[in-house]
């Protein structure tokens, strides 16, 4: 009997002992289940993200500048015309033939002042259809067309032969002079009226054949308010006028009848 009872004993000892073994385990593996619902709710952050990697990767890169935007240098340095380089675009002929090389001389880049060079005196060129192509190029308002076409039309008024060269060209530089004289850019004009006068130290009388047409264009810039640009052009009258005559004097009186003769008339 104190056996049994003993023995009995003994097994309630081992199963409360392994029962407490139990209890002791449990609250690790509760912490555990949790830590594992915890991982497995856990929001991945947007970098680790697998469907949105292509995505992060875009934003990353830095944006790239607009070629629209000018650069900094190109802001500081006025654009001019490169002559040897390509030219899309031609304001007039005399810079198409001239960027071909069909144009008797090239521009030289002096230290001081640019001047012209030629390949042949302008004594010996043929003056058709040069002449005509370089009246075009009154209306280039780029450098270096501006400048070697200014130059170029002087060079070529005062070599020698011009006038026996210059009066069978009159008719067809009337159209040519008009569109100079009636241009939207002062410059332009200006330049013509240069050349009308420097013509007529050069024709002579001659040129009288065309003063007419040649007048309204320049009446209307007589009409202009600034009274500085009105002196210029009267004083570009004059020159015609001392130069071609009496012709001349009746022809501008005709088109700008405030006009005062060279002689006080």
């Amino acid at each position: 009997m104190f056996i049994r009872t003993h023995r009995v004993m003994s097994d309630v000892v081992h199963v409360a002992a392994n029962f407490s073994f139990m209890g002791s385990l449990s609250p690790g593996i509760a912490r555990d289940r949790k830590s594992v619902q915890k991982s497995s709710s856990r929001v991945l952050p947007p970098n680790n993200r697998p469907g949105l990697a292509k995505t992060r990767s875009k934003e990353s890169i830095p944006p790239v500048p607009s070629m629209g935007q000018p650069k900094i240098s190109q802001r500081l340095n006025p654009k001019t015309v490169g002559p040897m380089g390509k030219e899309d675009h031609h304001k007039t002929i005399f810079s198409e033939v001239y960027s071909k090389g069909g144009i008797p001389c090239r521009l030289n880049h002096g230290s001081v002042k640019h001047s012209l060079t030629w390949i042949q005196a302008p004594a010996g060129l043929d003056y058709d259809p040069l002449y005509l192509t370089f009246l075009e190029g009154l209306r280039e308002t780029e450098h270096p067309y501006t400048f070697i076409v200014r130059e170029g039309l002087t060079a070529l008024m005062d070599a020698d032969g011009a006038k026996a060269k210059l009066m069978p060209l009159m008719p067809r530089m009337v159209s040519t002079l008009r569109k100079g004289l009636a241009s939207h850019n002062k410059n332009t004009v200006l330049a013509t009226l240069k050349v009308l006068a420097h013509l007529s130290r050069t024709l002579g009388p001659a040129m009288n054949s065309i003063l007419g047409p040649l007048l309204p264009p320049v009446a209307a810039q007589v009409m202009k308010t600034d009274w500085e640009w009105r002196q210029t052009v009267l004083e570009t009258l004059k020159t015609i006028e001392v130069h071609l005559g009496e012709t001349a004097l009746k022809l501008i009186k005709s088109k700008v009848p405030t006009y005062t003769s060279a002689s006080g008339i």
